[in-house]
């Protein structure tokens, strides 16, 4: 567990029960907790004193919680903001996470669920590096055989901007619809691992179990050089590569009748325009290259770790 005394939060609530409620919460967890019953308070006492993380939530009279998630990150980019709402839309998850916020929880939610997220905000915090963002934009991207998505983890923070993004241009559903039906639709997931978060999506295996097992053909590849597809209008629904897929890659879409996947935007790389996942990572965590490139790389870094080595050997 994180060194709690070392930690301090910050609870932005108009409400006067939950405000108390949660305070009384993290409390209980040796976190010194502040309070404020609103945005223009809760930014004095952020110029006044120094958080780790904010619990904020996101509908309030006067300056919202994406208010004082921008104005938190204007004062001090390291805090951690922690968004909450009752009235949770794809817009405002999207919008929360484009600025930078650590998390993003619907209410009611159990007092283990708060907890939970703000020790992985803390820990997270450790492992950043001091510049959290993607500051250079994205070169120009083309198809080529062979391409991968890969993902360091050590740069994933588990902000969940691929899966909201993922879901939000899967459905392409209008504004205000509630973010749990949305993110039904996503391809791509993160699982804790420890400390580190780890966004797992399909891995396009070469020898398919997905494909073998479907009765009905509507899982394919056009050849070894391209992702995995799904013909909706020949998936029955039977859930057989569901069960074949070693990393649990293959959900049932939203509308319960056909299996969805990762097929890394295929139709978007032929127009010239990344995967939404690489597009959208705030990190740069998750990359769009080739097997080629990821073993060059490989070799470089091992090459550069062994001069070192020798370079620091005693001379005989």
């Amino acid at each position: 567990m994180v060194n709690a005394g070392k930690n301090r939060i910050l609870i932005v609530e108009d409400e006067g029960d939950m405000r108390n409620g949660l305070k009384k919460i993290l409390s209980r967890r040796g976190y010194g907790v502040d309070t404020a019953a609103d945005g223009l308070k809760a930014v004095e006492k952020i110029k006044q004193r120094s958080f780790q993380v904010i619990v904020a939530d996101l509908k309030m009279p006067g300056m919202d919680g994406i208010g004082v998630l921008q104005r938190a990150k204007d004062i001090d980019r390291s805090i951690a903001v922690i968004i909450i709402t009752g009235y949770g839309t794809v817009t405002s998850a999207v919008e929360s996470m484009r600025l930078g916020a650590f998390d993003y929880i619907t209410k009611p939610f159990k007092p283990d669920d708060i907890t939970l997220v703000v020790e992985r905000a803390l820990k997270t915090a450790r492992l950043l590096p001091e510049e959290k963002t993607r500051e250079a934009p994205l070169p120009e991207v083309r198809a080529k055989p062979g391409q991968i998505i890969t993902v360091d983890v050590k740069k994933c923070y588990a902000c969940l901007t691929c899966v909201v993004e993922c879901a939000y241009a899967r459905l392409g559903l209008p504004k205000h619809v509630p973010i749990s039906r949305v993110l039904s639709a996503s391809r791509v997931s993160v699982e804790a691992a420890g400390d580190l978060a780890v966004p797992l999506r399909c891995m396009q295996c070469e020898d398919a179990p997905c494909i073998t097992v479907c009765p009905t053909s509507a899982l394919y590849r056009r050849s070894l050089d391209e992702p995995v597809l799904i013909d909706k209008n020949l998936c029955i629904g039977c859930k057989s590569c569901m069960l074949a897929c070693p990393i649990g890659a293959i959900s049932l879409g939203p509308e319960g009748k056909a299996v969805q996947k990762c097929d890394m935007c295929i139709a978007r790389l032929k127009e010239g325009q990344w995967p939404v996942c690489v597009a959208s990572c705030p990190t740069g965590a998750t990359q769009l290259t080739t097997l080629d490139e990821v073993t060059t790389r490989a070799r470089q870094t091992s090459a550069s770790v062994l001069a070192e080595v020798l370079k620091a050997r005693p001379q005989e």
